[in-house]
């Protein structure tokens, strides 16, 4: 019974996300749809897609379920559990986060994941053309015609 529940859930999470594509151009309104989703199928606290920024470094775009002010902020950079996903090209997992961002005063994530707290977290590279975006730092992203971006990364936390 749980499983059917667990794929109703999922199926609707991604009927909200194809709705949204189909029904919307504003990025950043699509991104929320797709945090949401993401979150209530993964049974998350929180979810959030990040995209590069200006700088080549991930920025957080779209966000669901966050408590902490730090979000807003945030500017990943080449540590952290978004740069070993996007460097490995899979999903990356920590058990406890605290401790890590506890111990790394470097860690652009720190005052989010202490404020919150995260502790299990997970990353999830987005794949495009079979080929990964990304290895080691965020390259600026190219040019796309109105309404076709794409999501580099997608962190769900728990």
């Amino acid at each position: 019974m749980r499983l059917s529940s667990a794929r109703s859930e999922a199926l609707a999470a991604f009927n909200e996300i194809s709705t949204r594509l189909g029904a919307s151009l504003d990025l950043d309104e699509t991104l929320l749809a797709v945090a949401r989703a993401a979150t209530q199928v993964l049974e998350a606290d929180i979810g959030a897609i990040f995209l590069p920024d200006a700088e080549g470094k991930l920025a957080v775009r779209g966000l669901y379920g966050e408590r902490s002010r730090a979000w807003r902020d945030l500017h990943l950079n080449s540590r952290g559990l978004n740069a070993r996903a996007l460097g490995a090209g899979k999903v990356a997992r920590v058990e406890d986060y605290v401790p890590i961002a506890e111990a790394d005063l470097e860690l652009a994530s720190r005052r989010v994941i202490l404020d919150e707290p995260i502790h299990s977290a997970m990353a999830v590279p987005v794949r495009r053309r079979r080929a990964l975006r990304h290895r080691g730092r965020v390259p600026p992203e190219p040019a796309l015609p109105a309404g076709r971006h794409r999501a580099r990364q997608r962190l769900c936390l728990r």
